[in-house]
Order: structure tokens, then sequence, then C-alpha cells
């Protein structure tokens, strides 16, 4: 009974998954990226969104957002002028003294009516074919969370504003190709991930359990995996680069760090089930 139950919710999961696929398709191929931020205002987050504004596909169908989880206040007016350069919609939010990654990203995720969506960060940037690219796959079969390997940069190499057309080939044959397996169905890193808007609604976008660092974006496509959806590496397609930074820049200095990130990857290993959080995720009152 017990193989025979496990077996039949998780094809319900399946059902319902899909039928909210069907039900959220529409002929407009827009896409939100969605971006979390917490004391990381620099360069890196101009060369993150200049190449989101550098894509090939129609500017007019990116919705940019960049999610601030209260920051220092000397940023706010920088986020701004950077949001009122590359045309991207600002959030801040105040009050928020421990970063929850998970419960920044899912306030955006939740307003999103979109059709497609893609969880960024501040800190790379995209090959001008990215959204394209995910796109073309999404179009043969929806039912997929597509990730990639990446390409990261070596300290120094990318110190300021770059011109990520023109620079980009370039930088990329000087940065160490990084290939992070996590044995869900071929994932290589779960960092970005981009998928229809409506599976990340359906399964209450990610675990808002996961504070200061690590493991809500693997606990995210392993819940997708779980539903689902086929988790699918386009690296051969395209790909994006990491801006090299100190480890848990912006972080680590916050109580309890090393316990909590031993806690997140214990919870990512034992918990299972795919629909998380309470009926009120990603509201910005809730934390």
């Amino acid at each position: 009974m017990r193989y025979r139950d496990y077996f039949f919710n998780r094809f319900v999961r399946r059902w319902g998954l899909r039928a909210q696929g069907v039900a959220g398709s529409s002929g407009r191929e827009d896409v939100t990226v969605i971006i979390g931020v917490k004391n990381r205002c620099d360069y890196r987050i101009v060369n993150a969104l200049k190449s989101l504004r550098c894509q090939d596909y129609d500017r007019q169908l990116i919705r940019i957002v960049l999610v601030d989880y209260d920051s220092s206040q000397e940023m706010i007016e920088k986020f701004r002028e950077i949001c009122a350069r590359f045309d991207a919609r600002y959030l801040r939010l105040d009050n928020k003294p421990v970063w929850n990654k998970s419960h920044c990203l899912n306030i955006a995720i939740r307003q999103a009516d979109t059709k497609y969506l893609m969880s960024s960060d501040v800190d790379v940037f995209f090959e001008k074919n990215y959204i394209s690219a995910c796109v073309r796959r999404l179009r043969d079969d929806p039912f997929q969370v597509l990730i990639s390997s990446f390409y990261n940069t070596p300290s120094g190499l990318v110190d300021g504003e770059i011109d990520v057309l023109g620079e980009y080939g370039a930088i990329k044959k000087l940065c160490g190709f990084q290939k992070t397996e996590l044995g869900l169905n071929g994932a290589l890193n779960p960092g970005i991930n981009f998928s229809l808007t409506r599976f990340y609604q359906h399964i209450r976008g990610y675990d808002e359990y996961y504070t200061l660092w690590g493991s809500e974006d693997l606990d995210l496509i392993k819940r997708f995996a779980l539903s689902g959806l086929k988790v699918t590496d386009i690296s051969a397609n395209s790909s994006w680069i990491h801006q090299c930074h100190e480890k848990h820049e912006g972080v680590n200095a916050q109580q309890n760090f090393k316990e909590k990130i031993a806690q997140n990857k214990q919870y990512v290993l034992h918990t299972h089930t795919v629909e998380r959080n309470d009926a009120d995720w990603g509201i910005p009152e809730k934390k």
C-alpha cells in the first residue's frame, strides 16, 4: 500500500502540474527575469542587467525585476539609477535583517504574469542568445526546467563595466568551466533556472525555510523533478559567466552562519514534498 500510494500521488502531482502549464500558456512569449539582492551594488549588477538588455530576444518581451531585500540605505539611490538605466522594475523591502533569498525571489514570482520566468543573480552575465535558446526549448516541450553549466572568471579578470556583446567570447575563453553534478536527472548548476511561470507558482515558489545561504536552488530543482518536469541542460546552446567575488559575500557575517548552512544541507536531503510554504508565500510583510 505504501509504494502504491507513493506512485499514485506522484502521478496526481504530475497531472496537476501539466494542467497548470496548459492553463498558463498564452500566445505572448514574454519573460520575467528576477534578481534578488542584499548589500551588493557594483559593476557586476550593471553587467548582469546590461547582458539581459543585449539579448537577441525582443526587448519588449523581457521584464526585469530587481528585488532589494533591505540593503543599506546608501545603496537605494544607486539601485534606482541602475534600474532606470536598464528599464528594470525596482522593488524595495525594509526591515529584513536576515537574508532569505527564497522569500526575496518569491515576492516577484508571486506577482509575475508573463508566460516564462527566469530566476537569475546579481553577479552573472549572459550570452546574447540565452533567453531565445531557452524559449525555443520550451516551445518544443513546455514541461521542462532549464539550467546549465557556467564559466567562472578568475579574480581580477572582470573588474568593471564591460561591453557584454563585444567581450563575452574573449572573456569566456579565459574562464574556468564549472560543471556541478547534482544527481537530479543530469542537473548541473541550479542557480539560474528557466521555466513556465505557472510551474513556479504552482509549487509556491522557493521554500522560505532557507535563510542566509545554500540549497534553496537545488531544492527548487528537486521539487520540479518530483513534480514531473524534465530537468534539461542547455549548455550546448548557450551559456553564462559568473563574475568572481568573495565567497558568501554580504551574508557570511550574520549570526549562526555555518550552522544554518549545515541545517540547509540536511533539510534539502531529507525533505521530499513538492508544495511548500503557507498560502501567504511571497507576501512582503510575511517575514
